[in-house]
């Protein structure tokens, strides 16, 4: 289904990249988070926090170049990946749950830029 989404972003004191995303779907509650992207050590891990929810911890993993791959193990759940791919004026994303063949897509967007 389509929805909006607005997205500001700034840097913390620590030099992290902050972001904070609200969607909006019509008939449904907004859905806000906030994701910090911070580089420790040759590293960069991305912290995902829904409003409400516990914050989640990915780690960055090598991805094909205009792309981004996060992944976590989740205590329930099992693995997860958060996928970017950067496209013409736009970029994809993903939420993947286990790996190899049992691998599923839960969500998937397409984000374009208003107007585009």
């Amino acid at each position: 289904d389509p929805v909006t989404a607005e997205v500001t972003g700034s840097f913390a004191d620590d030099g992290s990249v902050v972001l904070e995303h609200t969607t909006h779907r019509e008939g449904a509650e907004d859905h806000r988070e906030q994701i910090v992207l911070r580089e420790h050590r040759g590293r960069v891990s991305a912290f995902i926090r829904a409003a409400g929810g516990p914050e989640q911890r990915f780690q960055s993993v090598p991805a094909a170049a205009g792309s981004w791959r996060f992944t976590r193990a989740d205590p329930k759940a099992g693995p997860m990946a958060w996928e970017l791919v950067l496209g013409e004026g736009a970029f994809s994303e993903r939420f993947v749950v286990g790996e190899g063949a049992a691998a599923e897509t839960v969500v998937e967007l397409s984000h374009v830029k208003a107007g585009a």
